[in-house]
This record gives C-alpha cells, structure tokens and sequence, in this order.
C-alpha cells in the first residue's frame, strides 16, 4: 500500500494555476465575552425594591442587558461602562431564598455569569423579638 501524497496548502489561497475562491463573511471576529466578577449589593428580601445595584466584571458592550432569575425583576439599568453596569431590581414577594445567578448578556449574544453571586434572604417583615 503506497502513502497518499501530501497535499500543499497555499496561504494566500491561491492555486499554483492561478485560481483562487474565496467566502465573503467566512471568518468574524467578535469583541471577548462579558465577564461578571461581583455585584454590589449581593442580599435582598422578599418584597424589596433595590435601586443602584453596581454589577462589576469586564468586556461590557454598550446595550448590555443584567438579569438575576427568577423571582428578581430587572426594572431598569444603565451602561456605566465596559466594567460596569447599574441595575434596579425588585425582587418578588414568593422569591426562593438563596443564591442566584447574575448574568449581563451583550447586544454581539455574548454573555457572562457569575453563580449564586446574589442572596435572597428571608422576608422583609420579619422582626426579631427579644
């Protein structure tokens, strides 16, 4: 059994007979995916409503959109830069206590998570007695 022989790649892809092809759009280049490092503050309660929220990380597009899960509503939010956005939430009154998932997704469908990063604690009626 004899070796195939190997074939010659041309880099500029152009054949030694002087064809070339080409695909227009073949390749794209994209800005790097968001990334999600903290958020300030990281603890609600049932029923509240948080303005100001900072989530902090890196690669930020303009038109990025936070969300938390459910159970916490996005209100609003402002690009503050590629390393932060504002948030204003509120978070529902049946909420699951416990950790939930930040998220910021860029306008390019990239997106960036941090896990459990945001505590729903208890509710916000309730009173410690002495």
């Amino acid at each position: 059994m004899r070796p195939m022989p190997r074939s010659r790649a041309y880099s500029d892809g152009n054949d030694p007979d002087t064809q070339s092809g080409s695909l227009a759009n073949a390749f794209a280049v994209r800005a790097s995916a968001p990334v999600v490092s903290g958020v300030t503050p990281n603890t609600g309660v049932r029923g509240q409503t948080l303005t100001g929220v900072v989530i902090t990380g890196s690669n930020f597009q303009s038109g990025a959109t936070p969300s938390f899960g459910n159970g916490i509503m996005v209100n609003g939010w402002t690009f503050i830069s590629s390393t932060q956005l504002k948030v204003d939430i509120g978070i529902d009154a049946n909420a699951t206590i416990g950790g939930y998932t930040v998220t910021g997704d860029d306008p390019d469908t990239q997106s960036g998570s941090l896990a459990k990063r945001f505590h729903r604690n208890g509710n916000i009626s309730r009173r410690h007695r002495r």
